[in-house]
């Protein structure tokens, strides 16, 4: 399907409600990638939002295709 022009945000927004705003995590973790990346992703891990970590168990537990 390919669309003429694209969708308004109302549009996009009705039919994938953006959440409510909260508490961004912070980017400290990014001092760490050069000198220690795996205390990066730990701490970037320890902070993820919800729905990014919701995803990431969707996707891990998706079976490969065959």
């Amino acid at each position: 399907m390919k669309l003429a022009q694209p969708l308004a945000r109302e549009v996009l927004d009705a039919v994938r409600p953006v959440p409510a705003s909260g508490p961004v995590p912070g980017v400290d973790w990014v001092d760490h990638v050069e000198a220690d990346p795996i205390r990066a992703l730990e701490s970037f891990a320890l902070r993820a939002p919800v729905p990014l970590v919701r995803r990431r168990r969707a996707a891990h537990e998706r079976p490969l295709p065959t």
